[in-house]
């Protein structure tokens, strides 16, 4: 399989201030977590503001990583991308079976600057997140494959 024909490699970061999300965070409280969390993210951030900016950071560049953008009409939900911790702590994303589909119909542009066939599939997502001098970023890598190559994971939702 070659890269670029029928697998795309994409990449995403996001560059969050701690600071400002917390101010965010104390102007709004809960209403602000339900928008861009969900129960399970809530739990695992268990109320720590950095934990918090680096999950918004992830979905922010996850959204980036396919070059959709967050809210809107036809773009990524926050309720579409799913972080999770493995035993150890690492941080993982699932995917929702909306963004599952509209992967599909969106068109990525090559090494030459032209516009990618459509009907890639999200085969999976790598994502590190870390805190620092009062920022959290995230990076995240996709891996997308032609759609007649194989089928990428999603959370049934």
């Amino acid at each position: 399989m070659e890269v670029g024909e029928h697998m795309l490699i994409r990449a995403g970061c996001d560059l969050v201030e701690i600071k400002h999300f917390q101010e965010r965070f104390e102007l709004s409280g809960k209403l602000l977590l339900d928008r861009i969390f969900d129960d399970v993210e809530q739990e695992l951030l268990a109320g720590k503001i950095d934990s918090m900016a680096g999950f918004y950071a992830v979905k922010e560049a996850f959204a980036k990583a396919l070059g959709l953008g967050l809210a809107g009409e036809g773009r990524v939900r926050f309720s579409d991308i799913m972080i999770r911790k493995t035993k150890k702590g690492a941080p993982y994303v699932l995917w929702s079976d909306r963004l599952s589909a509209m992967i599909p119909q969106v068109s990525f542009v090559d090494r030459q600057g032209q516009e990618t066939e459509r009907g890639f599939l999200l085969d999976s997502a790598t994502v590190s997140i870390s805190h620092d001098g009062g920022y959290a970023m995230a990076f995240v890598v996709l891996s997308l494959i032609k759609e007649e190559e194989g089928y990428g994971q999603s959370e049934e939702g």
